[in-house]
């Protein structure tokens, strides 16, 4: 379904909110990011029609799980749910796409409010997470490149 949003004297731009997790399928995979500190992953696959991952690290050699993460429909909507080790989950609706752009978003929570996805190449992966903490615009990105499973 899509919305379109008329500019006035301007034109429009159409807004589609994508409907299906076969919109997402080339998340499926491994994605590494690596830092002074250490190295990043979250690994997708598709599991009970939802596409589950997990976010991790390797410090010394030891592999550390930080957060998983569920992309799945719920009714109409597809959303996107993160839960943080030890952490309570929080639910992120997809609000908009733009060709290969995912803009997931819980305004009511405290930190991130909008995770975005963007889709470089088969290969290059950029997040963006973003927020107001502490009254102030806050954020980071992650460039993470697909690596074999």
């Amino acid at each position: 379904m899509c919305r379109i949003v008329f500019m006035l004297l301007i034109g429009f731009s159409v807004e589609c909110v994508a409907q299906t997790l076969e919109d997402f399928s080339w998340l499926a995979g491994k994605w590494k990011v690596e830092t002074d500190n250490a190295e990043m992953y979250e690994e997708w696959r598709f599991e009970n029609n939802e596409l589950t991952s997990h976010g991790f690290s390797i410090n010394d050699g030891e592999k550390v799980i930080s957060e998983y993460l569920i992309l799945k429909s719920i009714g109409d909507k597809t959303v996107y749910i993160a839960f943080p080790v030890k952490q309570t989950p929080t639910l992120f609706n997809l609000v908009k796409t733009d060709n290969s752009t995912f803009t997931f978003q819980n305004l009511e929570h405290d930190f991130p409010q909008t995770i975005i996805y963007n889709k470089i190449s088969d290969k290059k992966l950029h997040v963006r997470v973003e927020g107001v903490r502490n009254g102030k615009k806050s954020g980071f990105e992650i460039q993470f490149e697909k690596v074999p499973d």
